[in-house]
């Protein structure tokens, strides 16, 4: 399934080669327009933060957009080790921007699951892991009420940085 351009509104997005062209689309837009980028997942394993054009759109980001920041939160990072090496060793030198983050873990119940919200210009959230659907919004105020729901384990969690912590 091709997925809908992100300028579409809102829309509903079937199996993850489709969360993942639309995760890429959104991480190109956000490079482009320069806004700040909030990423949650239990571990990134899945996603597509190494593949080419995904880093080729965070350093546009972070050398165009000096103001920005991106916060990654997850409950394990070790499989993003294991998966985004290229990615780590791209975010070492823009730590101070890029927060990669562990939630506590008095915060599981209140975990969100999957959700990607590039500020202002819109959102993905998986909303059926199980069955790889997820819904992406354009509306501000929809995106900025994903950010609330997360705004407390945001703020409690730890700022690790699992490259420097295990050596890649």
């Amino acid at each position: 399934m091709v997925s809908p351009r992100m300028d579409d509104g809102a829309g509903v997005l079937q199996g993850w080669p489709a969360i993942t062209e639309a995760m890429t689309r959104l991480f190109a837009l956000a490079a482009s327009q320069g806004v700040d980028l909030v990423l949650v997942d239990t571990d990134f394993a899945r996603w597509p933060l190494s593949q080419p054009a995904v880093l080729g759109a965070f350093q546009q980001w972070a050398v165009s957009h000096r103001g920005c920041q991106a916060r990654l939160l997850a409950r394990d990072w070790q499989p993003a080790l294991r998966h985004h090496g290229g990615w780590l060793r791209w975010q070492a030198p823009w730590a101070h921007r890029v927060s990669c983050l562990q939630m506590q873990p008095e915060d599981a119940p209140q975990w969100p699951g999957t959700l990607m919200v590039a500020a202002g210009i819109g959102a993905l959230r998986v909303v059926d892991g199980a069955h790889d659907t997820a819904r992406w919004v354009t509306d501000p105020p929809r995106s900025r009420e994903w950010l609330q729901e997360i705004d407390v384990i945001l703020q409690r969690s730890m700022n690790v940085t699992p490259h420097a912590t295990l050596g890649l």
